[in-house]
């Protein structure tokens, strides 16, 4: 699970508050990886983009969000681990 720097509405870090995120996510391979870093190194040299990215072993797209909890929640991550049981998908590229 992921916790980022993101805020509510009333400016309280969510990641503090609420620290255990749960989604499904696709991770890429380490090809893919090195590909997307190579491609952010050549943007943030090309266009002299500010901000940070994301560290290489965080990459990831997520597929489904399921929530943020202040607690970690068993029932969910049962109830998740059963609905990834279940899923397939043929391959696909991006």
């Amino acid at each position: 699970m992921y916790s980022n720097q993101s805020y509510d509405a009333t400016g309280f870090n969510l990641a503090e508050r609420m620290p255990h995120t749960y989604f499904f996510a696709l991770f890429p391979d380490d090809v893919v990886c090195d590909q997307i870093v190579r491609t952010a190194d050549a943007l943030q040299n090309a266009q002299a983009l500010g901000g940070r990215r994301v560290a290489r072993p965080r990459l990831h797209m997520t597929a489904h969000f399921v929530g943020r909890y202040r607690q970690p929640d068993p029932t969910i991550e049962a109830r998740a681990i059963e609905a990834r049981e279940r899923m397939t998908c043929a391959p696909f590229e991006l």
